[in-house]
């Protein structure tokens, strides 16, 4: 598959495992590819957002700016051709917009690394816990197996997962 395809297929599947929980609980909203604007008035690409609760209705459609709030998460879809350097370099810019969890999703592995802010709005990877269940910062009902990223289940499994319906 192309660089392109790899991406836009995680750029789906990760717009949909946001979805489904945010709308559930009515947590905000969840917005794929935006450009999201630096302090410094420059921008960075990101290929899905969650903006939580009320601030999801001041969203603008051109772009998402970080003076006025910081989105909860940000989705990074990279690929191999990214080095690590310029995912650091992304990272920083995301903490510069005070983002307060980063995954980046590796699209040509099917593999994530999940940051979480500190206080300093720099970021430490977090790990899944012993039994590989990843528990999100941004909303305290998003938990997921972190093999997902690997599986990509069908919206049918991720909702029975989560117990919204019978499987």
């Amino acid at each position: 598959m192309s660089h392109d395809v790899l991406v836009a297929k995680h750029q789906a599947w990760c717009t949909t495992l946001l979805s489904v929980i945010t709308d559930a609980y009515k947590l905000g909203a969840v917005i794929g590819a935006a450009p999201l604007v630096l302090p410094d008035r420059s921008t960075i690409f990101a290929h899905v957002l969650f903006v939580p609760g009320e601030l999801s209705k001041i969203v603008r459609r051109d772009d998402i700016r970080p003076a006025e709030f910081g989105p909860a998460l940000v989705v990074d879809i990279v690929t191999g051709a990214i080095p690590e350097a310029a995912r650091s370099l992304r990272l920083a810019s995301f903490g510069a917009a005070h983002v307060l969890e980063v995954w980046q999703i590796d699209a040509e592995r099917n593999s994530a690394q999940f940051f979480q802010a500190r206080a300093d709005w720099g970021y430490d990877l977090v790990q899944p816990d012993k039994s590989g269940i990843y528990f999100s910062a941004a909303a305290e009902e998003l938990a997921f197996p972190a093999t997902w990223f690997r599986q990509q289940p069908s919206l049918f499994d991720i909702m029975a997962w989560w117990g919204m319906i019978d499987d």
